[in-house]
């Protein structure tokens, strides 16, 4: 079979496009007006810390099998490596196992209101990302609002 011109171009425009959309880098924002920037910081650090897979829909419930986190206080920035895992049951099919490797990027940007700059720096499907920070930021927001025990939410942010 003959590839024409137009048909090569087109297959190499498809793919770049696809090349693009699971590439790269992933921002998300959050403002967590009526908070001070000290309060929003140590809420950051600890749901870093101490993710909560546990809620929400099924199919959003993820184990924890590894949280790595780095801390930079001086510049306001996180660094995570976190693995998680579960395992997907459909009917009429086998179980599935399914993981996802996260290396984020999370920084306090500004300070009045506290803005929150959530990255994810991994290949992939850019919505999971966008679940990911939407996760995240309302784990912040828990934090913030003393869902979570304020004494561990201390205590996170201490260590």
């Amino acid at each position: 079979m003959k590839t024409t011109s137009a048909s090569r171009s087109l297959l190499l425009a498809a793919f770049a496009l696809v090349m693009l959309l699971a590439s790269g880098c992933t921002t998300q924002r959050a403002a967590f007006a009526g908070h001070d920037a000290d309060t929003v910081w140590t809420a950051m650090v600890a749901a870093a810390r101490t993710p909560d897979y546990e809620g929400g829909a099924a199919d959003q419930r993820w184990t924890v099998r590894e949280n790595e986190v780095w801390v930079d206080d001086e510049n306001g920035r996180i660094e995570v490596l976190r693995k998680v895992e579960r395992l997907i049951h459909q009917p009429a099919t086998s179980p599935r196992m399914e993981s996802r490797q996260w290396k984020l990027q999370i920084a306090l940007e500004e300070r009045d209101p506290p803005t929150v700059r959530f990255s994810s720096r991994n290949f992939g499907v850019p919505a999971h990302a966008w679940d990911e920070a939407a996760r995240y930021f309302e784990d912040v927001r828990r934090v913030l609002e003393g869902d979570v025990g304020t004494a561990a939410a201390e205590e996170t942010a201490e260590e």
